[in-house]
């Protein structure tokens, strides 16, 4: 699991930028063995808000040894 996002690889023809619609930088949170969380602050960049001002988040939880089905994913805000 990557503990930062200098660990992801990059794939060729595809957008690896870890920024936001808004062009901010993506934050990141992982705890180096089976989550990432990534969350932007919206357009206004600021905690909290509403519609497009609204946080996003989105969490990876990886697969575990011996896990048979897929890793989850947790998409939270609009």
């Amino acid at each position: 699991m990557p503990t930062t996002p200098d660990e992801l690889p990059i794939i060729e023809n595809r957008d690896c930028s870890m920024k936001d619609g808004w062009g901010r930088q993506l934050n990141w949170d992982s705890n180096g063995a089976d989550r990432v969380r990534l969350w932007s602050l919206g357009r206004d960049g600021i905690p909290g808000g509403s519609g497009e001002d609204a946080d996003q988040e989105i969490v990876f939880i990886g697969k575990e040894e011996d896990q048979n089905e897929p890793p989850a994913v947790e998409t939270i805000g609009n």
